[in-house]
């Protein structure tokens, strides 16, 4: 939407450095009882998750979303969601023990395949959804778009299944696209 285009810089500024420093404080602190690396930088990733839908509601109850702090606290809450992927991704291939290289090389690889599988979600749901979705809803056929929408959610959790990830997170992805329509 242009009022998230035109929020960028708050999104990927205060949101990412928010994040970040919530991270790097919960893992170092979990590090400090001896928890792993990797473990510790995903219970900084919990630490930095807020819940946008209770958080949303709050500030539009306090009509206080439009106010500067309502917008800055808007921006953290777009990144965390962007940042909820790779940590999620991340989380799956741990509980697996997939047999990834655990090198800081090798999880930043892995991060950023989360990060652009975000991406291409994204994407596919602005470019190939919407359209779609825009004449299936002027066919007013419920029944139709119900069907769409739930073979959307289930070809996305089974692309992410084949490509290694959970079948959770390819819900989860699809309903980033069914929300970017």
């Amino acid at each position: 939407s242009p009022r998230i285009a035109s929020m960028r810089g708050e999104v990927f500024g205060l949101g990412a450095a928010q994040v970040a420093l919530t991270v790097a404080a919960g893992a170092g602190v979990a590090r400090l009882f001896g928890v792993p690396w990797l473990i510790a930088v995903l219970l900084g990733g919990a630490i930095a998750m807020s819940s946008t839908a209770i958080i949303l509601h709050e500030l539009t109850s306090r009509a206080e979303l439009n106010r500067t702090h309502g917008r800055l606290a808007f921006a953290m809450l777009l990144f965390q969601d962007l940042a909820f992927v790779p940590l999620f991704t991340l989380a799956s291939a741990l509980a697996r023990g997939s047999g990834l290289d655990f090198s800081l090389l090798g999880v930043l690889a892995f991060v950023s395949g989360g990060a652009l599988a975000l991406i291409a979600v994204l994407a596919a749901g602005r470019w190939l959804l919407r359209p779609l979705f825009h004449v299936i809803a002027h066919s007013r056929l419920r029944e139709l778009f119900t069907i769409a929408v739930l073979f959307v959610v289930l070809a996305a959790a089974w692309t992410s299944y084949l490509a290694g990830l959970s079948l959770a997170l390819g819900a989860f992805l699809a309903g980033m696209m069914v929300a970017e329509t």
